[in-house]
């Protein structure tokens, strides 16, 4: 009877054993999915907030900011659209008025200026004498226009370093006409600017304004 006791203390020992280690695996196993729950948990939380630090404030996943495009050469800036590079007229420009009104007006050529010292006569407004210089020009005229004026300015560099100017109004119905040069004894013009100014009244009322301009040298002269 003894014998029979101690058998089955001995098997009810063996069982609790088991179910004692049975316990220990399931725990053992439960504690490892814990972990690794928790470790996915940790490492999926990193993951985003190092995603979330990379994102701009307000910007999608993903999304890549495109860089700035560069403006054109000239365009904005002070330079006003680089209105030099183009070619463009700045504020002031008149552009080819004077062009225009020759147009409108008179186009006065002027074709020869020739000096004659052997047929110089005596000033009789002082000493020295008068010599004859002929002019000769050319008027074209615009349609419609009328020549209301000629002004000869004739200027003169001397064999005495001297200088003379001389003005005279021009007959507006001729080709030619002559100017007197007053000049004194022993000394004789060697250079020479021609400048004549014209006056035209337009078909449209204007009056337009131009000249032309001629310069040269009178051939070397002796003393008569």
């Amino acid at each position: 009877m003894i014998r029979t006791f101690v058998a089955t203390l001995f098997l009810a020992a063996l069982m609790l054993t088991a179910a004692a280690g049975q316990g220990n695996k399931e725990k053992d196993a439960t504690a490892k999915e814990t972990g690794s729950q928790v470790s996915k948990e940790k490492s999926t939380g990193k993951t985003t907030s190092t995603e979330k630090q990379k994102l701009a404030p307000g910007g999608k996943p993903g999304a890549t900011p495109l860089p700035r495009p560069t403006p054109p050469a000239g365009s904005g800036g002070k330079d006003g659209g680089g209105m030099k590079d183009k070619g463009g007229m700045k504020p002031g420009d008149k552009g080819n008025g004077d062009a225009g009104n020759a147009q409108l007006g008179a186009d006065v050529m002027i074709l020869n200026v020739m000096k004659n010292d052997a047929a110089a006569k005596p000033n009789p407004n002082g000493a020295g004498r008068l010599v004859p210089v002929k002019v000769e020009w050319k008027v074209k005229l615009s349609p419609g226009a009328k020549l209301m004026e000629l002004e000869a300015m004739l200027k003169t560099t001397n064999t005495d370093n001297s200088m003379t100017t001389v003005n005279k109004m021009l007959s507006l119905t001729a080709n030619s006409d002559t100017i007197m040069l007053p000049m004194p004894e022993g000394v004789f013009a060697k250079e020479f600017v021609l400048k004549i100014n014209s006056k035209c009244a337009t078909g449209t009322g204007r009056t337009v304004a131009s000249s032309q301009t001629k310069t040269g040298m009178f051939p070397v002269a002796t003393k008569q």
